[in-house]
């Protein structure tokens, strides 16, 4: 169990924010089912490092029940980078001394303030309370955590993140919904060595790649009601299975369009 004095007042800020705890992961429903994840990690070697990652993900998405724990949960973003973006710290570690670069991530991501979880992290998290903020959310985070700063935010947009994909369906946004599904499937069909074709049946090779493309069939008809089922499902099943992170005295089983709080 860890016991150090930042987990625990990250435990005690992240319950005051509404989260709800499973092990070192703490998850939360906000807003227009929005889920946020904060996962806490710690390690002694080459030196003592703690990390707090940050995860933003739509309950209209296909989300798998095993990302609602501890162990299986899958945020990406270093909240260090909300306060200073990953290649302006990089560029003052570099002038600043001598690091490898296979420490330079221990060195990033070294001694996690408390306070600025109270000061940075939860106002950010607060602002993500509909679809449009958590697209906007994850773009901002894929920016600042860039090696290299790109030439714009546009620029260091990930269109192979599917977990912005629901989000631009439930929005109407189409085109970037179809942008992702297409993109991912350039790489199977690349991977095979064969010519994109979303008629093609791939179930052979890969039920995931399979699933992709049968998203892609159902974007490709453009049918409002098609759609809005895939979305509705997807939120029923969702919202059962994060029962445990909604503030009890607005937990519902909404539909399409209703916030949880």
């Amino acid at each position: 169990m860890v016991t150090n004095e930042n987990y625990l007042h990250l435990r005690q800020i992240a319950k005051q924010a509404g989260f709800a705890r499973r092990g070192t992961a703490f998850f939360r429903v906000y807003g227009n089912n929005v889920l946020q994840v904060l996962h806490y990690s710690k390690k002694t070697r080459p030196f003592f490092r703690e990390v707090v990652l940050i995860g933003l993900f739509s309950l209209y998405a296909d989300l798998k029940p095993q990302w609602l724990t501890a162990s299986g949960c899958i945020p990406l973003y270093n909240c260090r980078y909300l306060f200073a973006p990953r290649w302006e710290l990089e560029q003052r570690y570099r002038e600043s001394q001598t690091v490898t670069l296979d420490l330079m991530e221990d060195v990033l991501s070294f001694h996690y303030h408390a306070d600025d979880m109270v000061n940075c992290v939860l106002p950010f998290l607060d602002r993500i309370n509909s679809q449009e903020k958590l697209l906007e959310g994850i773009d901002y985070l894929e920016y600042v955590q860039k090696i290299h700063k790109p030439e714009s935010p546009e620029a260091a947009i990930r269109w192979t993140d599917m977990n912005k994909f629901a989000s631009f369906l439930y929005l109407r946004q189409y085109e970037n919904a179809e942008k992702i599904l297409l993109t991912l499937l350039n790489l199977v069909y690349s991977h095979l060595h064969m010519q994109l074709d979303i008629d093609q049946d791939l179930s052979e090779f890969d039920p995931i790649s399979e699933d992709l493309r049968q998203k892609a069939l159902m974007l490709r008809e453009r049918d409002p009601r098609v759609i809005d089922a895939y979305l509705e499902e997807n939120l029923k099943a969702n919202q059962k299975n994060t029962l445990f992170c909604m503030r009890k005295e607005k937990r519902s089983r909404g539909t399409l369009g209703q916030t949880n709080y």
